[in-house]
């Protein structure tokens, strides 16, 4: 089980790599105001999923079953975030946050 998640852990880093650093070498003879833009768009993405990672670590379950009781359709999905806190947090703070942050570093305007 374990190395069940490794994997998937290490296949979601490579191709989200993959991804950022395919469109940073593709934009690199762009024009700096688009650079610019990237670049915030990419910190954005970085700041947005750090977020997620460190609401999932401090969220409490309780609040959630109260709105899962009173049938409200996204409470069972942030349960189940909660209850996976430890994968998202490392999903979103280590692998998409430091992702975005290397990227971010490759554009050089």
């Amino acid at each position: 089980m374990k190395d069940r998640w490794i994997i998937q852990v290490f296949i979601i880093s490579f191709i989200l790599s993959a991804i950022f650093s395919g469109l940073s070498t593709l934009l690199s003879d762009i024009n700096v105001i688009i650079l610019f833009v990237i670049i915030l768009v990419v910190i954005g993405i970085g700041i947005l999923f750090d977020m997620i990672g460190v609401a999932t670590l401090t969220a409490e379950e309780a609040p959630f079953h109260a709105m899962s009781t009173k049938k409200i359709k996204e409470a069972s999905a942030c349960i189940n975030l909660i209850k996976n806190s430890t994968k998202v947090s490392s999903v979103c703070n280590d692998i998409v946050g430091d992702i975005c942050g290397i990227v971010s570093r490759w554009f050089r305007c």
